[in-house]
């Protein structure tokens, strides 16, 4: 069976987006969670590698010459002018020390998987490494590097076997602890207890708090009253990081609702810039401003998309369009990843 490589999965629970799979990124707050109607839920299989195909990735990674420069130096459109990773730690001994900066590391070129082969991100991760380390903090890096990979993979496996076995069946929180379980006994067999702790500690521990909240929101038994005691009981006990962090949410949701308030009454740009200010600092709203500035070009380049679109749709007579032309006109207006995002808002699964 073909197969290619798997490097995120989610499990959504009536709470929101549970990451019991995925292990990237900035994960989402309690206050910025949707409500999801579980009957609505679909699980999408991943597809994955054999084991031997990734060790072998590994191993012929590409030596440096110039082609190979150039080719480090030509990067794919989603990390185009995105920061380069931190240095990785060394301790006062000068030895590697295993991090989240190491993952971060994996996942920013992993990231442009679908833009570039598998094996152009392994070569790009294998320089990077190789830039900063030698001996054996390189070996062990190189070493880390494969077990991540294969462990990502693991995870497609694991979402693939979780998908065939519950096809057709509700929803139910029980059935993604299992799971999850599973997947914590498992990552033993990638990472070391130590090594393991140092990637994916918080992970573990902002899963359980999910999950948490998710058995009390979904207690039919608990009163309203209840449960925001329950609630409240779970936020105690959390670790200090996630506290910090659902506050910071908390702001956030606020002052988004401000926004929205004072956009409703007509406020001027400065008015809502202001409110940021106030908020977040003078930094913060300036990025956020350059943020609003790249949502509003893009949302241009999606309405001249659409409007092209909707020709499209009318010449055909019967609402669809030919494969080849769509994908040709997505093409004309979009690159990279954000062919991923268009065909997601056109409501089909693949390009």
């Amino acid at each position: 069976m073909k197969k290619s490589l798997i490097f995120s999965a989610c499990v959504i629970t009536g709470l929101g987006v549970v990451q019991f799979f995925s292990e990237q990124g900035a994960r989402p707050s309690v206050a910025e969670q949707p409500s999801v109607n579980a009957a609505e839920i679909v699980f999408v299989g991943e597809k994955t590698l054999a084991p031997e195909a990734i060790t072998a990735l590994v191993e012929t990674a590409s030596e440096p010459d110039l082609a190979f420069a150039a080719f480090i130096q030509t990067l794919p459109a989603s990390l185009a002018g995105q920061p380069a990773p931190e240095s990785l730690t060394v301790n006062d001994q000068g030895e590697l020390v295993v991090d989240g900066k190491i993952r971060f590391l994996f996942e920013h070129y992993l990231s442009a998987l679908g833009e570039e082969s598998l094996d152009n991100i392994v070569a790009r991760i294998h320089h990077a490494l190789q830039t900063q380390l030698a001996g054996a903090n390189l070996d062990k890096a190189l070493a880390l590097m494969e077990s991540y990979l294969q462990y990502r993979n693991y995870l497609g496996e694991v979402k693939n076997d979780f998908i065939s076995a519950n096809s057709g069946k509700g929803y139910e929180l029980a059935r993604v602890a299992q799971m999850k379980q599973l997947v914590q006994a498992e990552r033993l067999r990638f990472f070391s207890e130590a090594d393991s702790a140092a990637l994916f500690l918080q992970d573990d521990q902002y899963d359980d708090y999910q999950m948490q909240r998710a058995r009390v929101i979904a207690d039919p038994r608990l009163t309203p009253e209840q449960q925001q005691t329950a609630l409240l009981d779970i936020d105690e006990q959390a670790p200090d990081w996630i506290v910090a962090s659902e506050t910071q949410a908390s702001l956030v949701a606020r002052v988004r609702a401000e926004e929205k308030a004072l956009v409703a009454q007509g406020a001027d740009p400065e008015t809502l810039y202001s409110t940021r200010v106030k908020a977040y600092g003078e930094d913060a709203a300036q990025r956020l401003a350059l943020v609003d500035q790249e949502n509003q070009q893009w949302q241009a380049r999606v309405d001249g998309y659409q409007i092209e679109l909707q020709s499209l749709l009318a010449s055909g007579g019967g609402g669809s369009v030919d494969a080849d032309l769509l994908q040709a006109l997505r093409q004309a207006h979009f690159q990279g990843p954000e062919l991923v995002r268009i065909a997601a808002l056109d409501g089909d699964a693949e390009l």
